[in-house]
């Protein structure tokens, strides 16, 4: 489903260029919180040209856990992730921290 808008209206308080929202970027961004649970693997992500850790998430189930960039859990976690990367014994990874 892709929605185009086309010379949405717009009020003096903001600018068009702002208000053009797609329904992907509106359900991505809905403000959700979710705290790690674990970090259960890790991996490097050629295409992304990245290191991965694979995170279990609170409140989720484990078929939720999804593989996210290592530098935006390392901000979110870094003790967490640096204890993971302790006990994996990467050195890869450890030249991340």
């Amino acid at each position: 489903m892709k929605a185009t808008f086309e010379n949405p209206p717009c009020n003096q308080a903001a600018t068009c260029s702002h208000l053009r929202v797609t329904p992907l970027q509106h359900v991505a961004t809905q403000g959700i919180v979710l705290g790690v649970r674990a970090i259960a693997d890790h991996h490097f992500d050629a295409n992304a040209n990245e290191w991965q850790l694979y995170v279990a998430w609170r409140g989720l189930e484990d078929a939720e856990s999804s593989w996210d960039p290592f530098q935006a859990i390392y901000n979110d976690v870094p003790t967490l992730v640096t204890q993971y990367v302790e006990s994996a014994n990467s050195p890869e990874l450890g030249a991340l921290l």
